[in-house]
């Protein structure tokens, strides 16, 4: 996947396990906490057989390894990693938008549908355009790596349009 260097800026890495997870933890209110990329990071090595297994990818100092998942702390951080990959990934896809972002999306979601982010919200929209051109249906709510923090505006190539959904 040609998706260094990432367009946020982020490491690939970074992004990967973030989009995994939807930037959150386990209750899905709070962020991710940074020790998810340390189990993430385990996987990927223990999966792919190689380490590195992602552009970017980081190690703790001191590195965990599949065999610590199951002690005390790193097994609840692991639970705790699976709950919210879980909450993430639930009726979602996996994804690249066509500006190569990575992200989650809705179950149904196809190629054309369009990103949008209403004013003031810092949640992406997934829409489709409805046959004749005369409006949108909303697909559902989607989870894009580098523009869930308001970045989208800064982002825009064309004015902010009114859209009507159906």
């Amino acid at each position: 996947m040609e998706c260094q260097p990432y367009p946020s800026g982020s490491e690939l890495f970074h992004a990967f396990w973030h989009t995994l997870v939807a930037g959150k933890n386990q209750t899905g209110v709070n962020e991710a906490p940074a020790d998810f990329a340390d189990v993430f990071a385990v996987l990927l090595d223990e999966a792919t057989g190689r380490s590195p297994s992602i552009p970017g990818q980081t190690y703790p100092k001191r590195r965990l390894t599949l065999e610590q998942l199951g002690r005390r702390e790193p097994a609840k951080l692991f639970r705790n990693m699976q709950v919210a990959f879980a909450n993430a990934t639930r009726a979602r896809r996996f994804g690249v938008t066509e500006k190569k972002h990575i992200g989650l999306f809705p179950r149904g979601s196809k190629q054309g549908d369009v990103i949008s982010v209403p004013p003031e919200s810092h949640i992406p929209f997934l829409i489709r355009e409805c046959s004749g051109g005369h409006g949108y249906v909303l697909v559902g709510e989607c989870y894009v790596h580098g523009i869930m923090k308001g970045e989208a505006f800064q982002l825009l190539e064309t004015p902010a349009q009114e859209i009507v959904l159906y």
